[in-house]
């Protein structure tokens, strides 16, 4: 079990596209509640 911030517990319920560098925790956590969304990237150059 994993206990979010109600910041992060919103980032992700409610985000359909991530848009920004998250956490890895976060972003595994929001791919498996949203197994079919899509995924941006940041592109450094």
């Amino acid at each position: 079990m994993v206990t979010l911030c109600p910041a992060c517990h919103a980032l992700i319920e409610r985000t359909q596209v991530l848009f920004r560098d998250v956490p890895e925790l976060l972003r595994r956590l929001w791919r498996e509640l949203h197994p079919a969304a899509s995924e941006q990237l940041p592109l450094f150059l």
